[in-house]
């Protein structure tokens, strides 16, 4: 075999098992797609707030062995709450009523798709403590029919 045959037989070999190795770590490779767990679910969010007290949305997502599992959450629907998400997890409302919260989790169903569920919360006005009540008239006539009214203090407001 003469000198030039033997470095192209080499070349060949090394061609060849060049390309197998390639083709051998993008099957190993592929084992790395099994390892990706997906989001089934998320729940334990709360379904309750009060107006103007901030709440911090917590969740739990399923399977706890998820391989994402960072979930960001945004105000799908505000109604009349005047509902808003601040420090990435905390709700916000200015008024009683109804808002729609989504939980988003990135890469959460596959490895390029996200994982995003609604959630319904129930935004209770305000709690405001009476601070004084006035009756009128504070006279009567043991004879006589009387009618009371009463001014409650702060003054009922609704909206």
């Amino acid at each position: 075999m003469k000198k030039n045959q033997v470095i192209a037989s080499a070349w060949g070999i090394f061609n060849w098992a060049t390309r197998l190795a390639v083709v051998l770590s993008v099957i190993a490779g592929c084992g790395q797609l099994e390892d990706f767990e997906p989001v089934t679910n998320i729940s334990g969010v709360p379904t309750v707030a009060e107006a103007t007290v901030p709440l911090t949305l917590t969740a739990t997502v399923t399977p706890s062995t998820a391989t994402n599992q960072t979930i960001v959450w945004t105000v799908k629907d505000a109604g009349a709450t005047g509902a808003s998400i601040s420090g990435g997890n905390i709700l916000t409302a200015t008024t009683g009523g109804s808002a729609t919260v989504t939980a988003t989790i990135a890469n959460g169903a596959t490895k390029n798709t996200p994982f995003a569920k609604d959630f319904s919360i129930t935004v209770n006005d305000a709690f405001v403590p009476v601070s004084n009540i006035s009756i009128v008239p504070t006279e009567a006539n043991a004879d006589s029919l009387l009618t009371l009214t009463a001014t409650v203090t702060p003054a009922l407001t609704t909206s």
